[in-house]
């Protein structure tokens, strides 16, 4: 039997996700990193991107992906755990409702004061968000 890492995925409303992976490409913003089971100790920050949880070793599709935005992630050994800031499961994503929710964010964002900057920073930061999940939606939807 091969031997696995065991992945944590958690974010401030959820943990999302806990199991074996055979592999983990996740986004920092040192670049896209491989992590495999007997992994160095390191802790990174997380970059705006998608995070793959690969199962076995020749099956694309059994995997898990996910939309990550911001967060760290740490491993040592056989564990990784990704602290997430905003994080969603790509099956968990609609690409037209993603659309619809950065027009709506824009239109708010438009109708904001200018002076409102703290208020602006979270729509900008949402918009950004969603931004992600689209891309990343859009890669993995059919």
């Amino acid at each position: 039997m091969e031997r696995t890492l065991l992945v944590e995925v958690v974010s401030p409303d959820a943990n999302l996700y806990k199991g074996e992976a055979t592999s983990v490409i996740v986004t920092t913003k040192l670049g896209e990193l491989g992590i495999y089971p007997l992994h160095i100790p390191m802790v990174a920050e997380l970059a705006p991107g998608e995070m793959r949880i690969k199962h076995g070793e020749n099956n694309l599709g059994d995997m898990e992906i996910f939309s990550i935005y911001g967060g760290y992630m740490s491993v040592a050994e056989d564990h990784m755990l990704v602290l997430a800031d905003n994080a969603i499961e790509v099956t968990q994503t609609d690409p037209a409702k993603i659309e619809v929710d950065i027009e709506n964010a824009k239109n708010r964002l438009e109708s904001l004061p200018e002076d409102a900057e703290d208020e602006r920073t979270l729509v900008e930061n949402e918009i950004d968000w969603l931004r992600n999940c689209l891309t990343v939606a859009k890669r993995h939807h059919n």
